[in-house]
């Protein structure tokens, strides 16, 4: 029963960590363990979902989860293609996380104009690459799509830099 209520939970973007944490383990049956991974890693309990990666089996179904744990965990190598081709957006993520960074900015000025996050991505990758007055243009043009970007950007060691030039100006 609890293991359908988390389904339920993480269907809804609303996993709870302390639900199958007493059933989690080497004896739980596979779904709990995954149930367990996914509401751990979607509340950014990287290490303590890492401890309940070794209880999921290796296979078709599980393959992303793991990746994505592994990733979260700052294990990129032999994971990058299984992250990258769940969307371009990951991938410039995936090659901002491995610092591959001239890489990135070539992907990430495919990504779609419409988006808040392209813009912010694209950002990351020019100030990267020390390409400030671009990456402040970036920047700008994210928060004016979302204004909750100016937030993220105060506390991101990439652009927060860009925040306080802005300020001096």
């Amino acid at each position: 029963a609890a293991n359908d209520l988390e389904r339920v939970l993480i269907d809804r973007q609303a996993p709870d960590p302390d639900l199958l944490r007493p059933f989690a383990g080497s004896r739980a049956p596979q779904e709990v363990n995954t149930n367990q991974m996914v509401a751990l890693l979607s509340s950014g309990l990287y290490s303590e979902a890492d401890s309940i990666a070794q209880f999921v089996k290796d296979n078709d179904d599980n393959k992303l989860l793991l990746a994505v744990n592994a990733v979260l965990n700052g294990r990129y190598e032999g994971h990058f293609d299984t992250v990258a081709k769940t969307g371009l957006r990951n991938e410039v993520v995936m090659l901002l996380a491995m610092k591959r960074n001239e890489e990135a900015l070539r992907k990430s000025r495919s990504l779609p104009d419409g988006d808040a996050v392209s813009h912010y991505l694209r950002a990351v990758c020019l100030n990267r690459t020390d390409n400030i007055v671009e990456a402040d243009k970036e920047l700008k043009q994210a928060i004016a799509m979302n204004p909750w970007m100016i937030e993220t950007a105060k506390t991101d060691g990439d652009l927060n830099d860009l925040i306080s030039l802005d300020k001096e100006q």
